[in-house]
């Protein structure tokens, strides 16, 4: 990867592929029972590219990622499909804005796209549940109260939003769904030393 940057214009991006043997997945058994099973061997092959420019008072922050994340090698424990990795979606994307009110004070609003992707390994393809694509809202206000030391406050997902993280299908045919996060208020501090 690589980045450039002039009068307060920043671009970049990185391409990367990375291999990772014995991950763990929901894998869904014809007989509608699950278990954690390890991967042999799964590759995921990325492009993330940014842009943000900040002038001081004001700005924005730009990131897109594109992952193909895909089964390249099963040992053979109960028929689990090759092909895409569940529960990584195809595309996300990052856009923020910001302004600086006073000096030491910064005010962000971000929206957050997550694409869709299956929800779990199923020996029997009609049976995954594809995890739709979901919007998000954040906010985040600063205060750098000396150069070494700042605080921090957000509410991630600030419409709170409802979203899937999980789907199964159970003995009965219908589905089990476990809900993604709801609205987070949280509050930090940074001290650099």
């Amino acid at each position: 990867g690589s980045d450039w940057s002039k009068g307060g214009w920043v671009f970049g991006g990185a391409v990367y592929h990375m291999r990772t043997r014995d991950e763990i997945a929901l894998h869904q058994y014809p007989d509608f029972s699950f278990l954690n099973e390890n991967i042999a061997l799964t590759k995921r092959t990325g492009v993330q590219a940014h842009a943000g420019y900040d002038n001081g008072s004001y700005g924005f922050r730009a990131r897109a990622d594109y992952t193909s994340a895909r089964i390249s090698e099963n040992e053979d424990s109960g028929g689990q499909q090759s092909g895409q990795l569940p529960m990584v979606p195809l595309w996300q994307t990052t856009e923020t804005v910001f302004c600086r009110p006073i000096t030491a004070v910064t005010v962000e609003l971000t929206h957050r796209f997550t694409g869709g992707s299956d929800s779990t390994f199923s020996s029997d393809s009609s049976k995954m549940i594809e995890l739709p694509s979901a919007n998000f809202f954040d906010s985040k206000i600063t205060y750098q109260i000396t150069r070494m030391w700042m605080v921090y406050t957000g509410v991630n997902n600030l419409l709170d939003e409802q979203s899937m993280s999980a789907a199964i299908n159970t003995v009965n045919g219908t589905n089990t769904i476990y809900p993604g996060e709801g609205r987070f208020i949280y509050l930090g501090s940074t001290y650099k030393f």
